[in-house]
């Protein structure tokens, strides 16, 4: 079984490699595309391990990053299609294929094998959709668009539900499928090339095309599909396969997709912590590569310190009105806050090196929480040293909140902490009452061994569990063993 990853982007140059990709930054998406190759070659050794790109994108990944694929390949796509639909050029790798293939999304983390169920199936993907939300406005605009499709896609829509397959994961045995799945793809977009080449909304027919075709043709064909999850998603909700759930409950991880959720910090965060713990090598040569290309980031050794600021350039007189007394005041809110972060800054980033060290060792034990591998089943928790609490005014309060009247500054704080990896102030807005809590349940005795209790918690303990979980995760709780 051959397992292939796929990644196309004519804007990105061995020169030019400043592309984010939906992340917070260049560098954190780069991370991210080398940490599921490296999962993947971890944990399938013995299996052929090809990516598939455009020539810039196969010497990035192959000849700078030295990333551990068995085989290269590079597919050029320049037809029209390739700049209407991004999902076009994985189209043609699926089509490329002459052995049983299995394509893994390159914003897929697995940690461990996939099941011989799927290895050995004729046709497998990632799950069954069932969505009366995004989908059916798919649909909709479909028909304004006056789009085509063959009678065996009619199974697809059922009483105003959506049915499809998920193609984080697409594959299987039967090539054969396969190769009439892309002609049938190819006659679709043939037929209704006119309609979508003058729609405003051409981004939607990828989901068409790929996944729900797929669907409407194993129907066609009565084929089972075996898939990774094995109940149906309904509305995208993913329960507990939800991204940010996964990172920040700190339980054992197995296969985490990354989908919508690049901007999510909690997501970045984790990213970064994961490559620097397990794959440091790679880190440091991507993060080196990065540094030479002229990519700015915050995660060099050498990098300067970064304010988030909680004012952009447009928003400082976001919540002024006409009055001239009101735009000095957000002025001086902004510079008070930017004075308060630069004291900060200033306090901790000459022993960045050491938080550094003592920020290592903190994930480690993250990453011994989720495995079971702590050693003390009743670890103790504090406050981390750096954290500091500040009053909060009813302006920034606003911003925070997105202008909500009903909310008092009064019942709330803002919580900073220095980051010594990314060399920032991450910042938390927190009510007076969740920072009480968590005050008292750091003095409750061993309330460390919440991590590490084996039988079913009650639902208030859950809560209370994926609490102290998240503190930890942000670094506002720190573990001693």
């Amino acid at each position: 079984m051959n397992l292939i990853q796929s990644y196309f982007n004519k804007t990105i140059t061995c020169n030019n490699m400043n592309y984010s990709g939906g992340y917070m930054s260049a560098t954190i998406n780069w991370l991210s595309m080398a940490y599921s190759c490296l999962l993947l070659k971890k944990y399938h050794p013995t299996d052929n391990l090809i990516f598939y790109g455009n020539e810039d994108m196969v010497r990035i990944l192959g000849d700078l990053f030295q990333l551990p694929y068995d085989d290269y390949k590079i597919i050029e796509a320049n037809d029209e299609f390739s700049t209407w639909f991004y999902c076009w050029p994985k189209i043609l790798t699926y089509e490329a294929q002459q052995n049983p293939f299995i394509h893994v999304d390159i914003d897929i983390f697995m940690w461990g094998t996939l099941p011989s169920s799927l290895m050995e199936a004729p046709l497998i993907a990632q799950h069954l959709e069932n969505d009366s939300t995004f989908y059916l406005n798919v649909y909709n605009q479909m028909k304004e668009d006056n789009i085509c499709f063959p009678g065996f896609m009619e199974v697809c829509y059922d009483n105003n539900v959506i049915n499809s397959y998920n193609a984080g994961l697409l594959g299987g045995h039967d090539l054969a499928f396969f190769q009439e799945y892309v002609w049938e793809i190819r006659k679709f977009l043939e037929l209704n090339k006119s309609q979508i080449a003058i729609s405003d909304r051409k981004f939607l027919y990828n989901v068409v095309f790929e996944q729900w075709l797929f669907y409407g043709l194993t129907r066609k064909y009565n084929k089972s599909v075996c898939t990774f999850y094995k109940k149906p998603i309904k509305n995208f909700n993913m329960e507990e396969a939800h991204v940010p759930l996964q990172i920040l409950s700190l339980k054992k991880l197995a296969y985490l997709h990354v989908m919508e959720y690049k901007r999510n910090i909690a997501c970045n965060r984790f990213i970064v912590y994961k490559m620097r713990s397990e794959f440091p090598d790679v880190y440091d040569r991507i993060l080196s590569i990065c540094n030479h290309k002229g990519i700015k980031s915050s995660l060099y050794y050498n990098s300067p310190a970064s304010i988030n600021s909680f004012f952009d350039s447009n928003a400082k007189n976001e919540y002024s009105s006409n009055s001239k007394s009101l735009s000095e005041i957000d002025e001086l809110e902004y510079k008070k806050n930017e004075a308060e972060d630069l004291e900060i800054l200033e306090t901790h980033s000459e022993k960045r090196n050491e938080l550094i060290k003592l920020q290592d060792n903190h994930n480690i034990l993250i990453t011994d929480i989720r495995n079971g591998n702590l050693r003390n089943p009743s670890p103790m928790l504090s406050l981390n040293p750096l954290l500091q609490v500040s009053e909060i005014s009813d302006l920034l309060l606003r911003k925070f909140l997105n202008n909500r009247e009903n909310e008092l500054a009064s019942d709330w704080i803002l919580l900073k902490l220095y980051n010594p990896l990314f060399n920032t102030i991450d910042k938390f807005l927190w009510t007076k009452q969740k920072y009480e809590l968590l005050l008292s349940l750091l003095k409750e005795e061993n309330i460390g061994e919440i991590l590490t209790y084996k039988p079913s918690l009650s639902k208030p303990l859950k809560e209370v569990r994926g609490f102290i979980t998240q503190s930890i995760f942000d670094g506002i709780i720190t573990i001693r063993l």
